[in-house]
């Protein structure tokens, strides 16, 4: 019987709310994942060593050379996908899906190059690494922290789904955990991800011992990913990566001797609930299996909440305060693309999944009208959700998506800190847009002082894609119109929290 300090799973590789579908999905600050023209080399430094590997290239950290944050990115070799007889379409195809999501327990991706011989994407990166990293540390885990895990899976997988997006290689090594506050997760990897909308799936794509029955016959559906979690599940509670009753292979053809045996003293440990959705995740009957969304309503999940009321309250708050003029919505999207606080997207992050109480990812009116009717009378609920949604857009039936919701409860006081200011000022004077010649008078040119050329900051991003250039040039001309040619950074603050304030 295998256990979790030996997990090494055979990837395999791959053949060449219900709610009127009129309404208007709203996503402000969501970027469509773009090719950078520039070559990879001239933006980011490359870390030699591996954070890990992806169906089709290695995972390593990088660094922006104008930014100074790090990401990870995925390097796929070309020479790889044509001996593996994969079109380099192949790889857009994937890009396509992942511009279709947008959800805080996926990882967000931002750009991507192409280049002779790799194909580069760039993502968040996570420094505590992947599930299997956390369990082998910290075997075993409380059974309400198992809960959130298998809980937030389900979330991201019913999203997945609900997008017709069938993800196809859920396995420990393609979740990465945050513990700072609480455990949370977020889903990577989508190599193998297909859609399904209209057709089943069809090929044996993932990891050996994660994989479904159903995917070594010619058809499947979405619920080879309920299986995945089902697998995840019980190494998660268990320690053992092999099923029981199952050859030391773990071939899904052998999925029929499965035999689950709670009476034995390694599940004495274990809940009811916990040990009852298990079995409902591992029926080897597809047409049986629960799907994600069934599972969340599974009795086991009842003791969960990710925001209390208070929680969700503060950052509806913040949403019905917000000024929504041009200039402070285009600070909002610099500094979320720049450099967000966490401890605020956290908050942020936790009232979002409040309020998707079916789980589609999306925030609509009704979501808010029954938050405030928690407390409130009727006519106060009415009114304080028209309120919220005005913060949106003018339209009724308008449709929030997580970056939408993200940007507008984003807090405006964090605008004008002094650490955002000071980043985005030296970002900003790191495109050497600052000469001597700019420098107001021949005493501050001794002095070597910091200044920053007002006239060419709509050129500043002229490489990092990533950032709202929209954005960028609302506060280029902003600044432009205070008839100032050159700022230090006292100026530059003082102008910025001027204009948020007014």
């Amino acid at each position: 019987m295998g256990n979790i300090c030996c997990a090494n799973g055979i990837t395999l590789s791959p053949e060449s709310k219900h709610h009127s579908k009129s309404a208007m999905v709203l996503g402000h600050s969501r970027m469509t994942l773009n090719r950078n023209l520039n070559s990879f080399d001239s933006v980011y430094h490359l870390d030699k060593n591996k954070l890990g590997y992806g169906s089709y290239g290695d995972v390593k950290l990088c660094t922006d050379k104008q930014l100074m944050t790090c990401k990870a990115v995925k390097i796929i070799n070309k020479d790889y996908l044509r001996t593996s007889n994969i079109e380099s379409s192949w790889f857009y195809s994937k890009i396509d899906i992942l511009n279709r999501l947008d959800h805080p327990l996926i990882v967000r991706f931002h750009e991507f190059f192409e280049e002779c011989d790799f194909f580069y994407l760039l993502m968040d990166y996570h420094q505590e690494g992947d599930l299997l990293k956390h369990l082998k540390s910290n075997f075993p885990l409380k059974e309400d922290n198992i809960c959130s895990i298998i809980h937030q899976l389900l979330i991201a997988t019913a999203y997945m789904h609900n997008k017709k997006i069938a993800h196809r290689d859920l396995k420990l090594e393609n979740i990465l955990i945050t513990t700072s506050s609480g455990i949370s997760i977020k889903v990577i990897d989508f190599d193998t991800a297909a859609y399904f909308e209209g057709s089943v799936l069809s090929g044996k794509y993932g990891t050996y011992h994660y994989m479904a029955p159903e995917t070594m016959n010619s058809y499947y559906n979405e619920k080879c990913d309920v299986w995945s979690l089902g697998v995840i599940m019980y190494i998660i509670l268990t320690g053992r990566t092999n099923l029981p009753g199952m050859s030391d292979t773990q071939s899904p053809s052998n999925a029929h001797r499965l035999k689950l045996d709670f009476t034995q003293s390694l599940w004495q440990r274990v809940s009811a609930p916990a040990k009852n959705l298990l079995k409902k995740l591992l029926e080897k009957e597809p047409i049986k299996r629960v799907t994600a969304i069934q599972a969340l309503d599974h009795l086991w999940f009842k003791q969960l909440s990710y925001a209390n009321y208070d929680i969700t309250f503060s950052v509806l708050d913040r949403i019905f305060k917000f000024n929504n003029k041009p200039l402070i919505r285009a600070a909002k999207k610099i500094i979320l693309h720049l450099k967000a606080s966490k401890d605020e997207l956290t908050s942020t992050e936790k009232a979002f999944l409040f309020l998707d109480k079916d789980y589609d990812g999306e925030i609509y009116r009704d979501d808010i009208l029954n938050f405030y009717l928690l407390r409130h009378t009727n006519e106060e609920a009415e009114e304080y959700t028209t309120e919220i949604m005005r913060k949106f857009c003018d339209f009724a039936d308008v449709v929030v998506s997580y970056s939408a919701f993200v940007e507008v409860a984003t807090d405006e006081m964090a605008l004008a800190d002094t650490q955002n200011l000071r980043y985005l000022y030296d970002l900003l004077r790191s495109e050497e847009v600052f000469r001597n010649s700019d420098l107001k008078n021949k005493e501050e040119r001794k002095l070597g002082k910091e200044v920053l050329n007002v006239n060419k900051l709509s050129n500043v991003f002229s490489k990092a894609i990533n950032i709202d250039r929209d954005a960028v040039q609302i506060w280029a001309d902003y600044l432009q119109t205070q008839k100032c040619e050159s700022l230090d950074f006292e100026e530059f603050s003082a102008i910025v929290a001027e204009g948020i304030s007014n």
